[in-house]
């Protein structure tokens, strides 16, 4: 079964409006997901969105220091199997040709989707329109978004360097983006 990532916010109820405004202005969605499982496990007032403007998320940066870290390892596993079963290095060689021309492709398609420093802006201009915390949440989905229940990790408090935890961000994890002040 495909997995597709999905970019999901949970902001307060309040100022889902003003929110919903500031991320059109980014070419983002801020689509309620109110029948969503997860929306019982979040606070009181706040909302669970999804940001998702096109098709899907795949190819964003969010996260991906870890998946370029576990594709790497991944690949060295597969490298190391296929020359145990004899594979010469040029035959190697070929083949990481061909993987990295794969992947190159399956990147091209993440090609329109906003950068970390796009979101870090979209994150500090919600809060500036009044959000207390701008939750964010990274998740590589089998089914439908609204319905699908997943269950949420950690959270994780960010008052500074927004763009370097945007791109080590794990799946399932909340990272509630606050104002340094």
């Amino acid at each position: 079964m495909r997995v597709c990532h999905f970019v999901t916010a949970i902001v307060s109820t309040d100022v889902e409006g003003e929110v919903r405004r500031v991320a059109a202005d980014f070419g983002l969605a801020f689509d309620a997901l109110s029948d969503s499982p997860v929306r019982a496990r979040l606070g009181q007032g706040e909302g669970y969105y999804l940001t998702t403007a096109g098709h899907c998320d795949c190819g964003t940066p969010l996260g991906s220091v870890g998946r370029e870290r576990r594709r790497a390892q991944r690949l060295e596993a597969k490298v190391s199997r296929l020359r145990r079963k004899g594979w010469s290095e040029a035959k190697l060689d070929r083949w990481r040709e061909q993987t990295g021309a794969a992947r190159d492709q399956r990147a091209a398609h993440g090609a329109g989707l906003p950068s970390c420093e796009t979101w870090a802006d979209f994150i500090s201009a919600a809060l500036d329109v009044g959000a207390r915390s701008f939750g964010l949440v990274l998740h590589g989905y089998r089914g439908n978004v609204a319905t699908e229940d997943i269950e949420l990790g950690r959270r994780v408090r960010v008052a500074h360097s927004y763009v370097e935890h945007l791109a080590a961000m794990d799946e399932d994890a909340v990272y509630d983006f606050v104002t340094n002040a």
